[in-house]
Formats: C-alpha cells, structure tokens, sequence
C-alpha cells in the first residue's frame, strides 16, 4: 500500500511561503531598531540676523541644537552612546542649496558629538535671500535604536531564520528521497 504524501508537500509549501512573508516582516524591524533616522529639519535663522543690517549676519550668534533640532528628534538625543552621534549634518541655504561646512556655517559637538552648536558665517551662501527659512538635515539614534553587540546579533537574525527555513525543507526533502530513491 502506498503512503499518500500530499499533506506532506503541503504543509512545506505553507512552512516555505509563511517562512519567507516572516523574513520580510522580520528584516524590516531589524532595519527600523539598527538604523539610524534622517530628520529633515526648518530652520529660522532671524535671530542670527544683525540688528543693523538685515542681510547679514552675526557670527557670534550661536543656535543651541536643542533649539534647531528638537522638532523632529524630541527627547531622542544620546548623550552617552557614542554610535548614536548627530551625523551627516547638511545646512542648506533659502534656495536649497548647500552650504559648505566651515566656510558657510560651523557646526560643534561636544566631546563625544551627541550634542552641538550651530554657526553661521556672514558669506554670500547665507545671505542668498531676505528669507529666513533654511533646513538642516541630520541623523541621530531613535529611542529604541539597539546598539553595540546586541545590534550585530541583531542584523544576523533574519539570516538564521533564512536558514531555519531552508534546513526544513531540506528535511522534507530528504525524506522523500528517503521512500523514493
């Protein structure tokens, strides 16, 4: 009599199809807690503007990133992860054009770089406009970004589960080759 396989081959049909939908459902929520945000901000720069010349600009004034940054990043600043520093800062002009660091603006963070201060230089690229409307754009850590150790065995997990899925099939595999061959 010969044993009907029909359910066998079904059920690794559904264990491959659930298994691939769970890694692509998986591998986004790694990439969202390992990732780090791109945060595009609005920035008013009338308080750096001279008292005595609208156009330019006082270079002794000094935005807090606090005051700049706060809008989309609220409380997320890390102060004490070193991964989780404000990076890729890009300050861009009225125009949308790009400024160039230490010429048209200084940025400084403090000793680890979680937290900064925002110069402008009274150049061209700054005063491009009477406009006050600029933005910065930035990364920075959100609150449950892993980091550290738990962040590699973090990005490793989709690939474990990959291979939990194929070592599963290859058992149905086997088995059919097993009664068959």
């Amino acid at each position: 009599m010969e044993k009907n396989n029909t359910g066998v081959i079904i059920s690794a049909a559904v264990f491959a199809l659930v298994g691939v939908i769970l890694i692509g459902v998986l591998s986004s929520e790694v990439t969202d807690k390992t990732q780090l945000v791109s945060v595009t901000d609005s920035v008013s720069i009338a308080s750096a503007r001279s008292t005595t010349d609208f156009r330019a600009i006082n270079e002794s004034y000094t935005f807090s990133a606090g005051s700049i940054l706060t809008q989309s990043a609220g409380t997320s600043f890390k102060t004490d992860i070193s991964e989780c520093a404000i990076s890729s800062v890009v300050f861009k002009n009225q125009t949308g054009a790009t400024l160039t660091a230490d010429t048209d603006y200084v940025w400084v963070t403090d000793g680890n770089g979680a937290v900064g201060t925002l110069q402008l230089k009274n150049v061209k690229n700054v005063n491009v406009s009477g406009s006050n409307a600029t933005t910065i754009t930035y990364s920075y850590c959100q609150d449950d970004y892993v980091y550290g150790w738990a962040r590699t065995v973090t990005n490793m997990t989709p690939g474990f589960f990959a291979l939990a899925i194929l070592a599963g099939l290859l058992f149905v595999v086997m088995y059919f080759m097993k009664e068959y061959i």
